[in-house]
């Protein structure tokens, strides 16, 4: 039997923010127009990452406001966080802000494994919050930020692929970087002894 590595993923935002349409747009590959305010839930999908297999469980929760306290299901044993806010609503943009501060308070973590996502892009016409200043705090988060579109599937499996083996990747770029300043300190040549 093959050994099926697990990860835990919990989805965080304001209400309406596209939560539960980026998790089934990357469970399904379908989006569903309709909204439906999300209690509760918990999906889970099985994905090979650099040859290891994985299950990964997202726990799609419910909107969150200024005054609700953090279930701590969604703290407790889970890896990364993804925060979700819409770029066209400054409200859930500082949400996100809110939600980050819990997290920290509750993990007790100033640098939350986290990514912060700008969705809903394909209403770019009623944009309000700037792709450079969600980066920016990003940033400030130490995260990365990724905007999409559930509706249009735009960096739905990046999200996921982002939250779930961050650590992972991070290690990657920081190896590829330690080789590249190396070489240019050597010059970009062998040298033979």
């Amino acid at each position: 039997m093959d050994n099926i590595k697990e990860r835990k993923v919990a989805v965080l935002g304001h209400r309406g923010v596209g939560k539960s349409s980026l998790v089934f747009q990357y469970i399904e590959n379908a989006f569903v127009s309709n909204y439906y305010p999300t209690i509760e839930n918990i999906v889970e999908k099985q994905v090979e990452f650099r040859g290891s297999k994985y299950n990964i469980a997202i726990y799609d929760t419910a909107g969150q406001d200024e005054f609700s306290q953090l279930n701590s299901r969604y703290t407790v044993g889970v890896q990364a966080f993804i925060v979700v806010y819409s770029v066209n609503s400054r409200e859930s943009y500082e949400m996100a802000i809110t939600i980050h501060d819990k997290l920290v308070d509750q993990t007790g973590n100033q640098h939350v494994n986290m990514v912060l996502v700008g969705n809903k892009t394909d209403l770019a016409d009623s944009r309000v919050v700037s792709y450079d200043e969600a980066k920016g705090l990003a940033q400030e988060f130490g995260c990365p930020y990724i905007e999409s579109s559930a509706k249009n599937k735009v960096n739905i499996e990046e999200i996921f692929v982002r939250a779930a083996f961050r650590e992972e990747i991070e290690a990657e770029v920081a190896e590829a970087k330690k080789k590249e300043d190396a070489q240019k300190k050597n010059g970009g040549v062998c040298t033979i002894m």
